[in-house]
Protein backbone atom coordinates (compact mmCIF):
# COMPACT_ATOMS: atom_id res chain seq x y z
CA UNK A 1 0.00 0.00 0.00
CA UNK A 2 1.24 3.50 -0.97
CA UNK A 3 1.34 6.35 0.94
CA UNK A 4 -1.36 7.94 -1.34
CA UNK A 5 -3.72 5.17 -0.49
CA UNK A 6 -2.91 4.92 3.06
CA UNK A 7 -3.93 8.63 3.06
CA UNK A 8 -7.14 8.11 0.57
CA UNK A 9 -8.38 5.37 3.22
CA UNK A 10 -7.81 7.70 6.33
CA UNK A 11 -9.70 10.72 4.13
CA UNK A 12 -12.13 7.91 3.62
CA UNK A 13 -12.75 6.13 7.25
CA UNK A 14 -12.51 10.02 8.71
CA UNK A 15 -15.59 11.36 6.53
CA UNK A 16 -17.58 8.11 7.40
CA UNK A 17 -17.24 8.61 10.68
CA UNK A 18 -17.95 12.54 10.92
CA UNK A 19 -21.35 12.11 8.93
CA UNK A 20 -22.33 9.01 11.02
CA UNK A 21 -24.46 11.16 13.24
CA UNK A 22 -26.15 13.17 10.02
CA UNK A 23 -26.58 9.43 8.49
CA UNK A 24 -28.43 8.62 11.82
CA UNK A 25 -30.74 11.86 12.02
CA UNK A 26 -31.50 11.02 7.58
CA UNK A 27 -32.66 7.13 8.83
CA UNK A 28 -34.80 8.84 11.68
CA UNK A 29 -36.20 11.24 9.75
CA UNK A 30 -37.44 9.31 6.64
CA UNK A 31 -38.78 7.12 9.74
CA UNK A 32 -40.81 9.63 10.67
CA UNK A 33 -41.57 11.43 7.65
CA UNK A 34 -39.57 14.32 8.84
CA UNK A 35 -36.62 16.62 7.53
CA UNK A 36 -33.61 16.05 9.45
CA UNK A 37 -32.16 19.76 9.23
CA UNK A 38 -34.02 23.72 9.20
CA UNK A 39 -32.53 26.25 8.43
CA UNK A 40 -32.53 29.20 10.44
CA UNK A 41 -35.59 30.44 9.04
CA UNK A 42 -37.65 27.56 9.54
CA UNK A 43 -35.81 27.08 13.29
CA UNK A 44 -36.74 30.95 13.64
CA UNK A 45 -40.41 30.46 13.30
CA UNK A 46 -40.65 27.34 15.28
CA UNK A 47 -39.14 29.33 17.87
CA UNK A 48 -40.56 32.36 17.32
CA UNK A 49 -37.34 33.75 17.08
CA UNK A 50 -36.23 36.63 14.49
CA UNK A 51 -33.08 36.19 12.19
CA UNK A 52 -30.95 38.24 14.55
CA UNK A 53 -31.47 35.68 17.55
CA UNK A 54 -31.24 32.70 15.71
CA UNK A 55 -27.37 33.62 14.51
CA UNK A 56 -26.71 34.61 18.35
CA UNK A 57 -28.40 31.41 19.19
CA UNK A 58 -26.01 29.01 16.45
CA UNK A 59 -22.93 30.85 18.40
CA UNK A 60 -23.78 28.83 21.60
CA UNK A 61 -22.08 25.59 21.85
CA UNK A 62 -25.12 23.83 23.39
CA UNK A 63 -27.49 24.84 20.32
CA UNK A 64 -28.21 22.00 17.92
CA UNK A 65 -27.04 23.24 14.68
CA UNK A 66 -24.41 22.88 11.63
CA UNK A 67 -22.83 24.56 9.37
CA UNK A 68 -23.06 23.17 5.46
CA UNK A 69 -21.05 25.08 3.53
CA UNK A 70 -21.99 28.62 4.36
CA UNK A 71 -25.52 27.88 5.34
CA UNK A 72 -26.48 27.17 9.19
CA UNK A 73 -28.91 23.88 9.65
CA UNK A 74 -30.51 23.41 12.68
CA UNK A 75 -30.76 19.36 13.37
CA UNK A 76 -34.86 18.87 13.91
CA UNK A 77 -35.13 16.64 16.04
CA UNK A 78 -32.83 17.89 18.37
CA UNK A 79 -34.19 21.26 18.47
CA UNK A 80 -37.37 20.08 20.37
CA UNK A 81 -35.26 18.49 22.97
CA UNK A 82 -33.38 21.98 23.32
CA UNK A 83 -36.26 23.09 23.71
CA UNK A 84 -37.87 20.73 26.27
CA UNK A 85 -34.45 20.91 28.55
CA UNK A 86 -34.24 24.60 28.31
CA UNK A 87 -38.00 24.82 29.86
CA UNK A 88 -37.22 21.76 32.39
CA UNK A 89 -34.46 24.36 33.60
CA UNK A 90 -36.26 27.23 33.70
CA UNK A 91 -33.99 29.32 31.32
CA UNK A 92 -35.33 32.15 28.79
CA UNK A 93 -37.04 33.75 31.83
CA UNK A 94 -34.42 36.24 32.52
CA UNK A 95 -33.73 39.71 31.59
CA UNK A 96 -33.74 38.63 27.88
CA UNK A 97 -36.60 37.52 25.87
CA UNK A 98 -35.84 36.16 22.98
CA UNK A 99 -38.11 37.31 19.44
Amino acid sequence: MNIDQIIEEKVRNAVSEAIQPLVQLLEQASMSNQKPTLTLEEAGSILGAGMNTMYELVRTPDFPCLKVGNKWMVLHQELHQWMRQRARKGEGHGDREYH
